[in-house]
């Protein structure tokens, strides 16, 4: 899980830091932006509520997505089990992660790379 690009940011922010601890989708939005290459690739940034000791606003970018699902109603989106699970093994082409909340299947999706932004205290 150490290739998710600038995880130090959340190292250093929390200890025993834990994708499960994610409890809420603030804000999220699609965008189309450019690789390293130029190239177009899709972009789904997520800003995630982070509920420990303290509560923290994380915002992550999902670089390269595959096929992905958000379902959403009310004011924000809860999330019980989120994980983001390696697959780089798995041999899907150009895909490297799976990212889902298990219990409520309000999220799932497929990328190639993933960014921490920034986290900052809520």
């Amino acid at each position: 899980m150490n290739k998710i690009l600038n995880f130090y940011l959340v190292q250093n922010a929390i200890s025993n830091f834990g994708w499960h601890k994610c409890s809420f989708i603030n804000e999220f939005r699609f965008f189309i932006g450019r690789n390293e290459y130029f190239d177009e690739i899709s972009i789904l940034e997520i800003v995630f509520q982070y509920s420990a000791h303290e509560d923290y606003l994380i915002k992550v970018q999902f670089k390269e997505l595959g096929n992905y699902e958000l379902r959403a109603g009310g004011s924000r989106i809860q999330l019980i089990s989120f994980e983001i699970e390696d697959i780089r093994d798995h041999g899907l082409n150009e895909i490297n992660y799976r990212i889902k909340d298990y219990e409520r299947d309000e999220i799932q999706l497929y990328c190639k790379e993933i960014e921490i932004i920034s986290i900052d205290n809520c």
